[in-house]
């Protein structure tokens, strides 16, 4: 999958396609999502969007690479999950997800970190770690409202509207990218200072408190990994069939 970034106007454009994986993540294109928002964060624009392409936003992470994986290389991929967290909270500029289509797991975490979400009608979001035996990670422990608990402990996933019901995204909308479009247009317009001013006033009183919840999530989700329940649950997921866990 390649990770390509565009300026519109004044607003950064990120966006990716891996249509037959659903835009599932796999570590490369997690580094390189990682980049390309370090790098917008950096520059001059005034808005950043994140956008999927070919019907869906993202699958998060691409689990038939996570079941090869020895535990220290998925340490690795939840670092680099975090980082995307710790990119959009550190950026001046305000991001915007455009999601169109499936949005889940670390993707989905990922949405909630950021500014502001639009969301098309036909969207499916949603945190089911749970149901493969594993746990959230992407700060979502913290920055995920009250209302999303149910959601993280059953793995189920919302529409559109139910998303917006629970404070997860702030617009449904049937074109997101226009929409999406919209606001970074209407942020460009105002006083950069004052809306990089006020995103930092946002995120002040949180990042330690952030740092410490990426901290305990990661150490979870590597204990998780290793246990017998997150492999049968990683098997079923491929093999495409109901998981049997065991509670080891």
């Amino acid at each position: 999958m390649s990770v390509r970034t565009e300026r519109e106007g004044a607003a950064v454009w990120i966006g990716w396609q891996r249509g037959e994986r659903l835009n599932a993540w796999d570590r490369a294109t997690l580094r390189a999502l990682g980049d390309a928002l370090a790098e917008a964060a950096a520059g001059d624009g005034r808005a950043i969007v994140l956008y999927g392409e070919g019907g869906a936003f993202s699958a998060g992470d691409d689990l038939r690479e996570t079941a090869t994986l020895a535990p220290e290389e998925w340490a690795g991929t939840i670092a680099a999950f975090n980082r995307l967290t710790r990119e959009v909270v550190r950026a001046p500029q305000p991001v915007i997800a455009a999601v169109d289509g499936v949005c889940v797991g670390g993707a989905f975490e990922l949405v909630v970190a950021c500014d502001l979400g639009v969301v098309s009608p036909g969207s499916r979001l949603g945190c089911p770690e749970v149901a493969i035996g594993l746990s959230i990670s992407n700060g979502l422990s913290l920055l995920a409202p009250r209302a999303a608990r149910r959601l993280v402990l059953t793995g189920e996933l919302v529409d559109a509207e139910e998303a917006l019901r629970l404070g997860l995204v702030d617009v449904v909308a049937e074109d997101v990218r226009s929409e999406a479009r919209r606001l970074a247009e209407r942020i460009a317009g105002l006083a950069p200072l004052a809306v990089a001013g006020s995103k930092r006033l946002l995120d002040e009183g949180r990042r330690e408190a952030l740092e410490h919840a990426l901290d305990r999530e990661a150490a979870l989700c590597e204990q998780l990994f290793e246990t017998a329940d997150a492999r049968e649950g990683l098997a079923a997921f491929l093999e495409k069939r109901e998981p049997t866990f065991r509670g080891r």
